[in-house]
């Protein structure tokens, strides 16, 4: 079980980062009207879903979570 939840953990860490470097690159451009989307359609990866969900009140981007799927809303500035 830790080692589910320590991958689980790298997943969502590595997501994030990855939704952070978007939301940056978007916001050089000035393409405020765009969003980046992460999609987690897994069962195995709710721990990660779950990591993301209690992140995204700090990350500059606006996250709507349903179930076990994750959509992007465009991001403010």
């Amino acid at each position: 079980m830790q080692a589910y939840c320590r991958v689980n953990k790298e997943f969502a860490n590595c997501t994030l980062e990855a939704l952070r470097k978007s939301v940056r690159e978007l916001d050089e451009e000035e393409r405020y009207e765009t969003c980046p989307v992460v999609w987690i359609h897994d069962y195995q990866l709710l721990v990660a879903a779950t990591t993301i969900r209690q992140v995204r009140a700090t990350c500059s981007t606006y996250l709507i979570f349903l179930d076990f799927i994750l959509f992007g809303k465009a991001h403010k500035r």
